[in-house]
């Protein structure tokens, strides 16, 4: 065997070491698959809770974290099942904002019922909202519009666009009688 330059006795104080790490390593990883399992149990129970409530975008999340390989085999294939049932049902939308004249408006800021969603609007990205009543407000260059809409289970790809006009080029009320 070559040992390109060190001696058996490094060697072996290096694999010592990697004996030394890996015990403990293994100790910690036995411990976390135990509070891993309590983990999956609580994710299950609060997941099942949050859908209740018609929380399903937080419920599927409960449900992903508890469909990991780390939880016990049937709470995780349960979870899996929940999880891929919302993943059908949590609405979804895009967002748009134009001018007048029907030109994107990329920098705008969106926040859904106060809640802070994009900064910009020309990466495409779809959101997943929970079904009911929501307030979307649009922001661009310090102009604002709202919407108000209700997004249904099931509901996916909804675009919802908002459209800026310019008050100097709206028509006055004098020149449309005109």
């Amino acid at each position: 065997v070559a040992m390109t330059g060190r001696s058996f006795f490094d060697l072996a104080r290096v694999a010592g070491l990697t004996v030394a790490i890996a015990v403990p390593l293994l100790a910690a990883e036995r411990e976390c698959a135990a509070a891993s399992k309590d983990e999956c149990v609580d994710a299950h129970g609060r997941g099942q809770d949050l859908r209740e409530k018609g929380q399903l975008t937080r419920a599927r999340q409960m449900f992903m974290s508890c469909a990991q390989s780390s939880c016990p085999p049937l709470l995780q294939g349960d979870c899996a099942r929940l999880g891929e049932e919302l993943d059908r049902i949590v609405p979804s939308v895009s967002f748009g904002a134009r001018n007048s004249h029907a030109t994107d408006l990329p920098n705008t800021t969106v926040y859904v019922d106060d809640v802070l969603v994009a900064t910009r609007l020309d990466d495409g990205k779809s959101y997943d909202f929970d079904p009911g009543k929501h307030t979307v407000r649009f922001l661009h260059d310090g102009k604002e519009t709202s919407l108000k809409v209700i997004l249904n289970q099931g509901e996916r790809g909804r675009v919802l666009v908002a459209t800026f006009v310019d008050v100097r080029q709206a028509p006055s009320p004098s020149s449309a009688s005109s």
